[in-house]
């Protein structure tokens, strides 16, 4: 499962002018290691197949936060541990899921959210069962 951000005009509008999909690989590895975070993932891990999810100001402002706290994880070494063990547990190499792939998508979620709070837009999510990878996980 991958989860898809979209930053639109409206609740009626599918046109999407910037998106950000989170390969199911990151996001089982989230799910996964929530309990080792030191950051509430709850407002991203809720997302389910098929769900689609519209945020609005305060709840992007939250996902902003929750980017940068997850950012800030990642760059003081806290979960490197975690990514080589789930590495190891799943066969998988550092072309698969490195640290430098969660400090991208903090960052470019974070970038969404800076977008979607100085254009006044929306940002909806869904999850899909699509992964332009299939790894198995």
């Amino acid at each position: 499962m991958e989860f898809v951000f979209h930053v639109i005009k409206n609740v009626n509008s599918d046109l999407s002018m910037i998106r950000l999909s989170i390969h199911g690989v990151i996001v089982h590895f989230l799910k996964q290691y929530e309990h080792r975070i030191n950051v509430d993932l709850s407002k991203l891990l809720k997302i389910k197949v098929d769900d689609f999810i519209y945020f609005y100001e305060e709840e992007v402002q939250e996902i902003r936060e929750i980017s940068k706290d997850l950012l800030n994880e990642l760059k003081s070494g806290r979960l490197d541990h975690e990514i080589v063990e789930y590495r190891q547990q799943y066969g998988m190499n550092e072309d698969d899921i490195s640290k430098e792939d969660l400090i991208e998508l903090a960052l470019h979620l974070c970038h969404l959210c800076d977008t979607t709070l100085s254009t006044g837009k929306l940002l909806m999510a869904y999850g899909s069962a699509f992964d332009w990878i299939s790894t198995g996980v």
